[in-house]
């Protein structure tokens, strides 16, 4: 795999909701072993339980499926220069869902919502916020995940459907 793959982890770990092959190899001491043999070794002297609403992670793991291209094809995602354009419009609203450690890691963009991934289920629920503003005619809401090169975004009245 190239170091630019983007990797989601299946747990809450630091609170970062995405990652790439380059970061982890640079930064996982896990990543940092000779051999498989070492990893196994090193893993199972950590002695870790399991983490964080990993009952969660794994069943919104078997949901998805999405290629970052096929993303793409489907005009769900913009470059940075796009999203720069895009986020100017009275129309859009800026939903950031990144946690509170990546936004101050890579910033804070003005006039932004904060709701974080770890949220959504309440945010996406009857009476959640992303509901209220899915209610507005003509309203584009636009999603930042992570800083990287793209942005996903979709229109109002189909915030957390599947499609």
């Amino acid at each position: 795999m190239t170091s630019e793959t983007l990797v989601y982890p299946a747990h809450d770990d630091k609170g970062d909701t995405v990652s790439t092959i380059g970061e982890e190899r640079a930064h996982n001491p896990r990543l940092q072993v000779r051999s498989a043999e070492d990893y196994v070794e090193l893993m199972n002297n950590l002695r870790l339980g399991n983490p964080k609403m990993m009952d969660m992670a794994v069943s919104t793991n078997m949901r998805q499926g999405l290629a970052q291209e096929q993303i793409a094809q489907r005009g769900w995602a913009d470059t940075a220069a796009q999203a720069k354009e895009l986020i100017s419009r009275h129309d859009i609203a800026l939903v950031d869902l990144r946690e509170k450690c990546e936004r101050e890691r890579h910033g804070e963009i003005p006039g932004a919502l904060h709701l974080p991934y770890y949220d959504l289920r309440e945010n996406l629920s009857l009476n959640g916020i992303l509901r209220m503003l899915e209610a507005i005619p003509d309203r584009i809401l636009f999603f930042l995940l992570r800083l990287r090169r793209t942005f996903r975004h979709g229109r109002a009245g189909s915030a957390g459907r599947r499609t």
